[in-house]
């Protein structure tokens, strides 16, 4: 019997340990998706445009971002791991900074290997990169 209670007991205590660890989990995923959310509110009407965007197109080869969304339909993606980053990067760019173009051949533009636009047709890509092909058009 006493083996019994002191096997309840074990389990009475990592249970607490286990839960005290999870709330204090959550607590800090919540602040962190808080601190998130808060920074995109700050964000001007441009800068969530370029933010979106770069977190809509970071989420996968096929995705079409906007395609008839407004800011608000995209807003979740503001709640991603990445966003910070995209929001330093929109922020920066908006101001006019200009990023390092040298790693894509300096392109302007971009598609996927399957893309066949007719702005693709008569260029030669600058550089591909895994499934994307790049382009100087300008």
């Amino acid at each position: 019997m006493k083996d019994t209670l002191k096997t309840f007991g074990d389990i009475i205590i990592d249970l607490t340990i286990y839960l005290v660890f999870g709330f204090l989990a959550l607590n800090l995923l919540g602040a962190v998706l808080v601190s998130n959310a808060m920074a995109a509110e700050q964000l001007t009407y441009e800068e969530q445009v370029v933010a979106l965007t770069i977190l809509g197109e970071a989420r996968g080869e096929k995705a079409v971002v906007w395609n008839g969304k407004t800011v608000g339909d995209l807003k979740h993606l503001f709640k991603s791991p990445s966003a910070p980053y995209a929001i330093r990067l929109a922020k920066a760019m908006c101001k006019g900074h200009k990023l390092v173009q040298a790693f894509t051949g300096g392109a302007d533009h971009y598609c996927t290997l399957n893309t066949h636009n007719y702005w693709t047709r008569k260029a030669k890509p600058v550089k591909i990169i895994g499934n994307h092909k790049f382009y100087k058009l300008n």
